[in-house]
């Protein structure tokens, strides 16, 4: 593995995900690329009026936490050996489709679990179900608060199916 990306969830402390994923990215001598996704206030337009503050200070709000998770992905992966890139937007589309089209260019996703998900909030959060149909990429999913990922038990599901052999190969660097 060469590349690393590491999705960041705005609103919240990464720091344990990033230790995690920088431990994974010193294992393997890797670069690490940092990623947060959001979508703006969704405007209903009916017989109410939504006014231009309201819409300038989601914008806001979302730029800031933006900017806090590429300053605490800087703070801690700034610390540790090989390359590091970040990369964030704000789009209309489902997030999930964002990251699948920036994940291409890495070879594991890894994500923390969503902590405040809400099947009826979209807007900061990501389905991980269309997350990993879509990604065509292994997806490590860290628990909340781990400081180190450990692989010393390893269980692996067998079905002899193409995808079960996929999911084996991909998972051979972390397993050895």
């Amino acid at each position: 593995m060469t590349t690393l990306m590491v999705h960041l969830e705005l609103g919240h402390a990464n720091t344990s995900l990033l230790r995690a994923a920088g431990d994974l990215a010193d294992q393997f001598n890797a670069g690490v690329m940092g990623i947060a996704v959001c979508q703006p206030l969704r405007v209903i337009y009916g017989d109410g009026y939504i006014s231009d503050e309201v819409i300038q200070q989601d914008r806001e709000e979302l730029d800031k936490e933006i900017s806090d998770a590429e300053t605490e992905f800087r703070a801690v992966m700034g610390k540790r050996g090989g390359s590091r890139e970040w990369r964030s937007t704000v789009t209309f589309g489902p997030l999930a489709d964002y990251l699948a089209d920036q994940a291409r260019c890495a070879d594991i996703l890894i994500t923390g679990v969503d902590r405040s998900g809400s099947i009826f909030d979209t807007s900061r959060h990501v389905d991980m179900g269309d997350l990993v149909m879509q990604l065509g990429r292994p997806v490590l999913i860290v628990p909340t608060e781990v400081e180190k990922v450990s692989f010393k038990r390893v269980l692996v599901a067998w079905k002899d199916t193409r995808e079960s052999r996929r999911a084996v190969l991909d998972a051979l660097p972390l397993l050895r």
